[in-house]
């Protein structure tokens, strides 16, 4: 296993624990497949990462290094979320080519991940979320500057009583 990584990422978790007040989960990001580990070790520093207070694993490859060859298709990191999140017993959330509100839709409804983030696809498509929600016959409530764009019918997102 890529030690280092083995070694830094739940002293990390430790560290930002003792350091940061958490009314928020803590999420860790760690590329999979030829890039630091294969989805063996994956599992295992997840394992590890959940066991150190990590509540979420961002199960990518990065795609940031010239040499990778990802072999790339719709969902294709989705099995890699769907083997932690069963193994590893903790929470992920699910990348790789996502773009359609159902394809998402369906990655949650399966159980393959607790979440879908998000990345190309709202670089391409900003509003993803409403237009997603509008596909699969949500009416989620639009900021009130929006709505003289919105569908018809759209309920006005109320300020919270933060």
């Amino acid at each position: 296993m890529a030690e280092n990584v083995e070694i830094v990422a739940p002293g990390m978790a430790v560290q930002i624990h003792q350091q940061v007040d958490f009314q928020f989960p803590q999420l860790l990001r760690h590329g999979q497949r030829r890039l630091l580990m294969d989805v063996d070790e994956a599992v295992e520093l997840s394992r590890r990462a959940r066991e150190h207070g990590v509540d979420l694993i961002d199960c990518s490859s990065g795609g940031l290094a010239l040499n990778q060859r990802i072999p790339l298709a719709p969902g294709y990191l989705v099995p890699f979320a769907e083997r932690i999140r069963r193994e590893a017993r903790i929470a992920t959330g699910a990348v790789g080519l996502i773009t359609t509100a159902q394809q998402a839709n369906d990655i949650i409804r399966q159980e393959k991940a607790d979440c879908v983030l998000l990345a190309r696809e709202m670089l391409r498509d900003p509003y993803f979320p409403l237009h997603a929600a509008q596909q699969l016959g949500v009416k989620l409530p639009w900021p009130p500057q929006y709505l003289r764009v919105a569908p018809e019918g759209t309920p006005k997102r109320q300020p919270r009583g933060d």
